[in-house]
């Protein structure tokens, strides 16, 4: 992210939710279920701290929900906005990354379906891949294609072993609908225009696969969180009980979610509003050690490339490593880290070849196919 100073708490906790994922992602592969009893404390312990990846994915979509509605809303305040800037921004932003991504993840299944086509993961018989299409079965040009345009939330093929491309795909439309859904309550264009983009809002909303409309529930919990952000009611969220307050309950709540307990109460929905609570809290705390502002832009630059890189080649090196669905020993955490490792590396040599060039890319298609124009004076911006 690159925004004020004050969001560097947001950077972090960006970086760790998709930390969280791959420790998810490839304990799932790694290991089987531990044995409901004699199961040893270290197994307990690493098997709960890498339980935490779908509540991860719901972080994620809060976070977005804040940050692109606070760009929406404030770019039309400022007088700035236009389609074609705003369809620019996020369409580099994700094809930079997710375009490489696709076509990697294809190299590592194709060479992985070649040499080690019996392994568990790519024959479905991880408990993580049971269900649905082999790998093998879902590498295709038409899905590479639908993948590219994220329609992946319609006909729900995602492209080979990269599952995690899912919540991207949601993402994706909430932020084609949500600007159409804005500007048609707004006075910014005229009634006309409106009812279109009411229209077309509706209409891409009806289309999504019934969980990618429930999602979107999380994903505007962060537009809770910017209205509170400009408020003034955010004062209150600068003292310290408040702060203390709604992150015990964050924690808490994460707890519950991870032990599945009270699902009544404790569900993706209440981890979404308290999020919506604790984001506002954050955006107003400092972060004073300078190696932990560094370390927090560093993992939240390369979190998206690390999400979107990482199940492919996970799959591929243990199906390599013959270190799928082991029952837990100390000694293969050493082969767990390991793997880790190498996929962190990894995603940095693409991030830092690919995502880190994005705004490159955006400034290229601006001087070659965008004619950014500024809106026409006298327009009232939206407060």
């Amino acid at each position: 992210m690159k925004y004020t100073k004050n969001f560097f708490w947001l950077d972090l906790l960006r970086g760790m939710a998709a930390l969280l994922v791959c420790l998810g992602h490839l304990r799932l592969i790694c290991f089987a279920e531990l044995p409901a009893e004699n199961s040893s404390l270290p197994g307990k312990i690493l098997f709960f701290l890498t339980g935490f990846g779908h509540e991860s994915v719901i972080i994620f979509f809060v976070l977005s929900g804040f940050l692109i509605i606070k760009s929406i809303h404030e770019s039309v305040w400022k007088q700035k906005w236009t389609f074609f800037g705003y369809i620019n921004n996020r369409m580099t932003r994700l094809w930079v990354v997710l375009i490489p991504a696709l076509i990697l993840g294809v190299v590592w299944d194709k060479v992985g379906l070649h040499y080690y086509s019996n392994s568990l993961a790519y024959t479905n018989n991880i408990r993580y891949f049971n269900g649905g299409p082999l790998i093998q079965d879902r590498i295709s040009v038409s899905i590479f294609f639908e993948n590219v345009f994220f329609l992946h939330s319609i006909y729900q093929n995602v492209l080979g072993s990269n599952s995690p491309l899912w919540s991207l795909s949601c993402e994706f439309w909430y932020y084609i609908i949500f600007p159409l859904l804005y500007f048609s309550i707004s006075s910014q264009y005229n009634l006309r225009s409106r009812i279109l983009f009411f229209c077309l809002g509706l209409t891409f909303f009806s289309i999504l696969n019934i969980d990618t409309q429930l999602y979107a529930i999380t994903w505007l919990c962060g537009g809770l969180s910017y209205l509170i952000y400009r408020s003034s009611f955010q004062t209150l969220f600068v003292k310290k009980y408040f702060l203390i307050f709604i992150s015990v309950v964050f924690f808490i709540t994460l707890i519950m979610l991870r032990f599945k307990k009270n699902p009544l109460i404790f569900n993706d929905y209440f981890l979404a509003l308290v999020l919506s609570l604790l984001i506002p809290a954050l955006t107003l705390l400092r972060m004073d050690n300078e190696r932990l502002k560094r370390g927090a832009i560093f993992i939240s630059n390369i979190s998206f490339t690390l999400y979107v890189v990482h199940q492919p080649i996970f799959v591929f090196i243990t199906s390599l490593m013959n270190f799928q669905s082991k029952q837990f020993t100390v000694g293969y955490v050493f082969n767990y880290i390991l793997i880790l490792t190498i996929t962190f590396l990894y995603a940095i040599l693409v991030w830092y070849i690919f995502e880190r060039n994005t705004h490159k890319v955006k400034k290229w298609v601006e001087n070659n196919f965008v004619t950014v124009k500024q809106p026409a004076k006298g327009v009232n911006p939206i407060t």
